[in-house]
């Protein structure tokens, strides 16, 4: 490595990420600690998950932009593959299809998926000569988005399959999207999330319709809206209906979950106790009383977080938001410096993925969003997520040694 290389390399988000792993390593280890034999089995295989992630992290970092443009759209491709295999022969847990076993590894392929819909969509919005002033070519992104969103939703898998649309249209956003289409993308969504109270949508479709009737598109663009969004308030009422019971049953614990402290209500309820017992300074590391007793659900995955505020207290729970807000920031720093578009994309990109995996972890463990499965990036157990994490992070770390180079 040239002395070059060396100065340009990007170490304080290094130092930051490798922090976050210590950390979250020590939580993990904490939280699987009253399992015994099979806790000390699921330490191991994180930290097998971690050394492949570094490996991972370092081819990313260091292939050049040319070449992750070049087979941006075979990755996304073979991702798409993987979850259609999942669908025809993944292996069945907890009634959803989402591992697959493959020369005796076994993954989750929506987890590779979210970091190549980051390098495809970069790809396609670093397009120069496509028009950017018509609907037409963000409308293709929108369908690069939902292909992998829907084989994710077919497993099912809620709360997985909302990162890609997440993602992706932030990553429009950062391109440019024009307010406008900005909001006939969301719009549909925020219907599907209003249609769990009819009198709520009925009322969004009346306020947006509008709101839309104020730019003067015709009345031919707002009939079709009104249209579009009526067909989406009923489908997604459809497929609610539908839904298996345990993600009903989330929902319904979300709206309410005193109703049934000890069921539905009860993972949210013990991770709201956890955190707030912790107080300023927590319990001491180890030391956490529902953690030892198992009241907290899931204490390794999902709700590790709840461990970090228990025995941590405020300063912990803080200084794990305060961690992830520096490295969004220096993320935040490489897209708005880099150069080229397809590395200044794939900074937000990654940025945005580890936001909303943050962002939606954390609120669950405090009540404000209903449970969706979502890990903390860096702490939860999970050898594909960790792996794709860290994935990420190489190709932030990429960006960064070369956001000078047009």
């Amino acid at each position: 490595m040239t002395r070059r290389w060396h100065t340009r390399w990007d170490w304080s988000l290094t130092a930051l990420v490798l922090l976050m792993l210590t950390l979250g390593l020590l939580a993990l280890a904490s939280a699987v600690r009253p399992l015994g034999d099979e806790g000390r089995q699921i330490l191991l295989r994180q930290v097998i998950a971690l050394v492949i992630g570094a490996g991972a992290l370092t081819v990313c970092a260091l292939l050049p932009p040319r070449f992750l443009e070049r087979w941006a759209y075979a990755f996304y491709g073979l991702s798409l593959l993987l979850l259609i295999a999942v669908l025809l022969k993944g292996d069945v847990s907890h009634g959803a299809r989402r591992w697959i076993t493959l020369g005796g590894f076994r993954f989750q392929p929506s987890e590779p998926a979210k970091v190549s819909l980051i390098l495809a969509l970069a790809f396609f919005l670093s397009g120069r000569k496509k028009r950017w002033d018509r609907v037409w070519p963000w409308l293709q992104g929108l369908v690069l988005v939902l292909a992998p969103t829907l084989l994710v939703l077919r497993q099912p898998d809620l709360g997985t399959a909302s990162v890609f649309p997440a993602v992706g249209v932030g990553m429009m956003v950062a391109a440019g999207l024009p307010a406008l289409y900005l909001f006939l993308l969301v719009a549909p969504f925020l219907t599907a999330l209003a249609s769990l109270f009819w009198p709520l949508s009925a009322l969004w479709i009346a306020v947006s319709s509008f709101v839309l009737s104020k730019r003067r598109l015709g009345i031919a663009v707002l009939v079709l809206y009104i249209v579009a969004q009526v067909g989406v308030a009923i489908s997604a009422h459809e497929i609610i209906a539908h839904l298996e019971p345990y993600q009903r049953t989330r929902l319904q614990a979300f709206v309410n979950p005193e109703k049934d402290p000890q069921g539905a209500g009860y993972q949210v309820r013990q991770s709201k106790i956890a955190i707030g017992s912790g107080e300023w300074s927590g319990w001491g590391y180890g030391k956490g009383p529902l953690k030892a007793l198992h009241y907290l659900p899931r204490q390794h995955t999902d709700f590790i977080y709840s461990v970090v505020g228990e025995e941590g207290g405020f300063l912990a729970s803080g200084g794990t938001l305060v961690l992830f807000g520096l490295i969004l920031y220096r993320g935040y720093r490489v897209a708005r410096r880099a150069r080229h578009p397809f590395v200044a994309s794939v900074a937000a990109g990654v940025c945005l993925l580890l936001f909303y995996h943050a962002t939606v972890n954390i609120a669950v463990t405090v009540g404000l969003l209903p449970v969706t499965g979502l890990p903390l990036p860096f702490y939860s157990y999970g050898g594909s997520f960790l792996i794709s994490s860290l994935a990420a992070v190489g190709l932030l770390l990429g960006a960064s040694l070369r956001k000078l180079e047009s």
